[in-house]
This record gives structure tokens, sequence and C-alpha cells, in this order.
């Protein structure tokens, strides 16, 4: 079967949820079927990312979509369309300003989200809401480069991650067209809206909006492909349920290199700022949660956070917190981890927080929310403890770091109820069983 993958990230090195569950997969498909991938480069470390995958992916054919090169054009001929009468050195001119006044924007932008996260003013959830969100990368360049590529004869064309969704609307009608669904939107949205400090009737009326599209886009799609279980089911009441499939991410497991359970010391958050429910996760924990067990606990312990964090949002939890440490990228996860506490206080989104089964597979214990650990076989005191206030978070940390017999449980039977989840084999059968029944 000959199947293209459109996918809006660049998806290595693996420093992120969505990138091992993408690559995973993706490395597994590509040794049954002819696969090509067709990726938007957006700067120079993107360019070199995607060699680096060329390297390893060397039967996948890649289709690149360079932003710089498309868009000095695109960008140029559009602004300067209603002054064709300009000379070339004002239309240049016209040109640095536009991108002046973009980049200004952004920081702008940047700098209203950051004081946000330490104001009492601001609502911080509403200014990163998605929203309010809209992508940037779906313009006609793009949307011609896509067409274009997707008219060379495949059988598939698999597209993954809300932003892209839209796409699936400009595929050949010939073409099988299967989106993958690793966070459904409108249930990120009402989540959000939760935790404004005020809706209005427009953020009502604009969630309804965004609501239907969504469904309306997944209805043009042959094939749904949800992470979990819990996902099909919402949306098998807007989309008919035979076209929608659960078919779980993926982590990598090397049996040799299975962890032993050690007492834990030390709390770890393990997700990339980038992604706003992560923020979120952070800025709740440090502002509710941390107050809280610095009143119960003699000696309050750290609270490492792995990932990539733009530098003015870690200023602003450090001061918030001076018990985090941000450590960027960890080369051998399972170790570090190892010996920790994680944390899940997740508050937003759908789909599978993949942290729970690298948790997992590193025998560390976990505390997390509900939303946390949503779709995933979790069951609180058993391979874990849940608690969705501050008050019952902060009482979960201080038990577990009390208790090495409890922390030494959740271990044990989190290792011994994961249901599959931790089978690599079993998990890849699910989804090529998605490209057999699309086919048919």
């Amino acid at each position: 079967m000959k199947i293209l993958f459109i996918i809006p990230y660049v998806p290595y090195p693996l420093n992120s949820g969505g990138n091992q569950a993408f690559f995973t997969i993706t490395d597994h498909v590509r040794k049954e079927h002819e696969v090509s991938v067709l990726l938007y480069v957006h700067h120079s470390n993107d360019l070199e990312n995607v060699q680096a995958l060329r390297q390893i992916w060397t039967n996948v054919t890649f289709y690149i979509y360079d932003q710089r090169q498309h868009h000095e054009e695109g960008e140029m001929a559009e602004s300067v369309a209603p002054f064709s009468n300009m000379s070339w050195m004002d239309r240049t001119l016209c040109k640095f300003f536009s991108s002046i006044r973009r980049s200004m924007f952004r920081k702008i932008e940047r700098r209203q989200k950051k004081y946000a996260v330490v104001s009492q003013k601001e609502d911080y959830n509403r200014l990163n809401s998605t929203l309010f969100a809209t992508s940037d990368d779906l313009d006609a360049p793009f949307c011609q480069f896509v067409q274009k590529v997707s008219t060379k004869g495949f059988d598939a064309i698999q597209v993954e991650f809300y932003e892209y969704l839209p796409l699936v609307l400009l595929l050949p009608k010939e073409v099988r067209k299967i989106f993958v669904h690793h966070e459904i939107r409108f249930v990120r949205n009402e989540n959000e809206l939760q935790l404004f400090r005020q809706v209005l009737p427009t953020d009502t009326l604009l969630f309804e909006k965004e609501k239907a599209f969504e469904v309306a886009c997944l209805s043009a799609c042959d094939a749904v492909v949800t992470l979990t279980e819990t996902d099909k089911q919402i949306l098998g009441h807007y989309i008919p349920a035979e076209k929608i499939f659960a078919s779980p991410a993926i982590i990598h497991i090397d049996a040799s290199k299975r962890l032993s359970f050690k007492p834990v010391k030390e709390m770890v958050f393990i997700g990339s700022g980038d992604h706003f429910p992560n923020a979120d996760a952070v800025i709740w924990f440090c502002k509710e949660i941390m107050p809280i067990l610095k009143e119960r606990m003699a000696e309050v312990p750290r609270l490492n956070i792995v990932g990539r964090w733009r530098d003015d949002l870690k200023t602003a939890i450090m001061k918030l917190c001076p018990e985090a440490c941000f450590t960027g990228f960890v080369e051998d996860l399972s170790s570090y981890i190892n010996g920790k506490l994680s944390v899940v206080p997740v508050r937003i989104g759908s789909g599978m927080r993949i942290k729970i089964l690298d948790s997992i597979f590193a025998a560390a214990p976990i505390v997390t929310t509900s939303k946390g650990c949503e779709g995933l076989p979790m069951a609180d005191d058993v391979n874990c403890l849940i608690a969705d206030s501050a008050a019952a978070f902060a009482d979960a940390i201080s038990r577990v770091i009390a208790d090495q017999q409890l922390q030494q449980k959740i271990v044990v039977n989190a290792l011994a109820s994961d249901t599959g989840m931790l089978n690599e084999k079993e998990l890849i059968e699910r989804r090529l069983s998605v490209y057999r029944e699309v086919r048919s």
C-alpha cells in the first residue's frame, strides 16, 4: 500500500510525546508499506533534523515544503499585489516593514503570556487557549503544495494533528483519507473554558462553531484513529462509530533495560512547555499545590522538569517555585526518572499522556489527575494515586513520599496491569489492521 503521511512537525529528535508517537508507529509501518512523508520546514534546525531522519528512514520518500523558499516569493507577491506600480525599492521597503510589524506582534504576544504567568490581573488560560488559535501554515502556497503532492498515486493519505485536519478537505476524492487525532480539539477547548475566569457569550459561540467545523472535517475522512478508547467513545457521538479506530501510541521498550524500583527522593514532571497543557500543569502545581506541600512537609522534594521550555517561562515559574529545576532534554529518560515520583497535574486535553507510559516503564510511582491518566488502565490507590484538587494532589504526594511500601506497590501494580500498553508488537498490529480495513 502506498501511503503519504502529512504532519505539521518534523518528528525528530524524539523530544516530545507527539514525536515519539509518530516516529515509533511510522518506523514500523515503513517496513510493511511504501511510505512517503510530507513535512513543513520552518527553519534551518528543521532541515538538519530532516537530514538526520533521512539517514534512519532510508526507504521513505520525503516531500519537503521549505517555508523560507516559498514564502519569500509568496509574501512578496501577496503584499505588493495592490501596489503593482511601486518601484522595486518601495516594494522591498514594504516587505521589510511588514516583517518588522509581524515580529513586533509576536514579541508583544510572548510578553503578554510571560507576565500573565505571575500576574493576578491577566487570565493566562484565556491568553493561551487553543479556542482562539489559528494556523499560519495553511496558506495558499502550502495548500497548493499539498494538493500537488497528493496527486502522486497514493492509495491512502494520513494527516496527523489537529492543526492540519482541514487539509483532508483538499485531498483527491479517490484517495482513502485517514486522520490521526492525537488530541480532540473540542475536548481541549472545553477543558480550557472551564479554567477561564469568565466565559463570555462570544466564547461559547466560538466554541460551538469550532466544534462543528472539527466534526465536519472528521466526517470527510474514511478513517479516524484515536489514541485511546475514551476518545473513540467521545467521537462516536458525532461521526459513524465504524470509521473510528483506537490505536494507542507506542513507546519503544528495550526489555534489557527494564529498571527496578528505587525509593523516591525527588519529583519529576515530563513534558515540553511548548505544549500548553504541560505549561498549565506546571503553573498550577507551582501556584496551588506547592504552597500546600510546604505547609505539610518539613522538607519539600525538588521538582525536576524535563523537556524544552522557553527561558521567560522558566524564569516566571522559578519565581513562583524556587524548588523547580529545569533539566532540558534528557538522553536516557528512564534512568533519569527512576527513583523519582512522577507528577502529572494535567488539567487540559485528550488523547494519551505518554509521560504516564514512560513513568511505568521507568518503575517510577505516579501521582496524577483524572485527566492526566485518561484513557489508560490506571486505578487510584492501585497502580497510581489520582487527585483532582490542589489539596488532594498535595495529600497524595505527601503520602507517597512518606511511604516506601506504597511506592513499591504502585510500581509493581503498574508494570503488571499495563494490559498491553507497553506491548510494542501488539500495538503495531492494531495500527496495521487499520490500513487493511481502509484498503478493503
